[in-house]
């Protein structure tokens, strides 16, 4: 049985063996679509594996887009959505940036985490299995351990640069 997997803004990194999806052009793109538009052009339940690279950030409704992502997985499908850290020079510099992120952003469509008490904006739900967090490794702050660096990116910016959440969908 072949796994079924979706590069959801996959921009110029098309992958063979996924559906690659985006709404420029590329040359060997699987599906054009705009995805700040629901519903996405796939039925409910297609995919066993869903990625997002810095794509969340763009959209102009991220509850719709996560729901949307919810809606094409299987039941127990993986899903990794990669955006930038709120706290980054890359989430702020874009001007085509419309939301920020943090490690608490998919509390709310979760269950038995620090915000997931607001989890009544939608009925989308994924467990939070993971959280990646990529640093900056300029030679300036590389020497400080990575916990430090990312408890401190609370406070001072561009220490992490961006979060990964490695999620499962709960159907």
């Amino acid at each position: 049985m072949t796994d079924w997997k979706c590069n959801l803004g996959c921009g110029p990194d098309v992958r063979d063996g996924w559906v690659n999806v985006d709404r420029a052009g590329f040359p060997a793109l699987t599906v054009r679509a705009n995805l700040a538009h629901a519903p996405y052009p796939f039925k409910d339940s297609s995919f066993d594996h869903v990625e997002a690279r810095h794509l969340l950030e763009h959209l102009p409704d991220v509850v719709s887009a996560v729901e949307e992502i919810h809606r094409i997985c299987k039941a127990n499908a993986t899903v990794y959505i990669e955006v930038p850290y709120w706290n980054s020079d890359d989430a702020h510099a874009d001007p085509t940036h419309r939301h920020f992120f943090s490690e608490h952003s998919f509390d709310y469509f979760s269950e038995g985490r620090k915000w997931s008490s607001f989890n009544y904006y939608s009925k989308a739900r994924f467990r939070v299995e993971k959280i990646d967090y990529k640093f900056n490794e300029s030679p300036y702050v590389r020497w400080l351990p990575r916990e430090f660096r990312r408890k401190l990116a609370k406070y001072v910016g561009n220490l992490v640069i961006a979060i990964g959440f490695h999620l499962r969908a709960v159907k």
